[in-house]
């Protein structure tokens, strides 16, 4: 299957669906209640989707399957911090520049200085498979007026993937110190720091364990083998259902690695063979959780619920 966004989210889609499908019709001995969520936010964070959907359920299931990879199971995934850089400078004539305050002189010392501290987190290798070290990406960078001015303003965004070892606040101080550390060296200009996007990391919880178990059992009856359970330095819309305490983990239909499918580019592509090898995961993995013989998860011990 072709086409952008089948491989990181509209197979999953369909795995579970077909997956539903399947239970419908075997349903005999099965009890509980299934919902499928399917939300279209997850570029802006998945707060008006998953996060609105969580807040406004009633009662919370008990475990959540998002969306993944068929290969791994995904039981923790890095956060994220939006920064945006303000940089106001004094225009003056590009024949006098030394009359002005030159913002884009002073945006390039910060991207120095930012690509430095970049190569310095490759030493902070995260404990969690899957997630090596934190990640910085000037995202984007607008500024300047005219061929003939100093620029007297730049916008920097940048982007920074916090590992789960991290605290936010610590990040957010290093990330404003490197900056300040570069605005001495351009007399004239100032400087504004802003987030504007912030999200925790996912981390499993004692619970998760429960549906761990589950998919492992699984992949040993029809493989013999473990299910690999990893990290991702990616964000998840699934990070609001482990937030509100729910038992998540990410599985779905998809390559081993995002590269391998062509991810975000148009001519992203879905193997059918992990199309189908998810769809009778999830059915399976459902269907044990739905069974009347599972020992109950310890946040809602009278419920069956997923």
């Amino acid at each position: 299957m072709y086409g952008r966004g089948v491989a990181s989210s509209k197979g999953d889609i369909a795995a579970y669906l077909f997956a539903l499908l399947a239970l419908i019709d075997a349903g005999a001995g099965l009890s509980g209640t299934l919902e499928v969520h399917v939300t279209f936010d997850g570029e802006s964070g998945g707060d008006l989707g998953s996060g609105w959907l969580i807040e406004t359920i009633d009662p919370k299931p008990d475990f959540a399957i998002a969306s993944g990879f068929t290969h791994a199971l995904v039981t923790s995934a890095c956060g994220y911090m939006r920064l945006e850089v303000t940089l106001k400078g004094r225009g003056a004539p590009a024949s006098a520049p030394e009359t002005g305050a030159d913002a884009i002189e002073a945006a390039g010392r910060i991207l120095t200085a930012l690509y430095d501290l970049r190569r310095s987190y490759e030493s902070e290798t995260s404990a969690t498979p899957g997630i090596d070290h934190p990640i910085l990406v000037v995202t984007g960078i607008a500024g300047g007026e005219s061929p003939q001015t100093v620029a007297a303003g730049v916008r920097l965004q940048i982007e920074r993937r916090l590992i789960p070892e991290e605290d936010p606040a610590r990040v957010e101080r290093d990330l404003t110190t490197v900056i300040g550390s570069c605005m001495g060296q351009v007399p004239g200009v100032r400087c504004k720091v802003r987030i504007t996007g912030l999200s925790p990391t996912m981390s499993p919880t004692a619970d998760t364990e429960v549906l761990v178990a589950a998919f492992q059992e699984d992949a040993e009856r029809r493989t013999g083998s473990t299910l690999p359970v990893l990290g991702i330095p990616g964000d998840t819309e699934g990070r609001h259902y482990a937030a509100a305490g729910i038992p998540t983990v990410l599985f779905g239909a998809g390559p081993e690695a995002p590269g391998e499918a062509n991810v975000g580019g148009p001519d992203e592509f879905l193997v059918l063979d992990d199309l189908r090898t998810a769809t009778e995961v999830v059915a399976n993995v459902v269907a044990s959780l739905l069974s009347p013989s599972l020992t109950r998860s310890p946040r809602s011990p009278e419920r069956t619920e997923p």
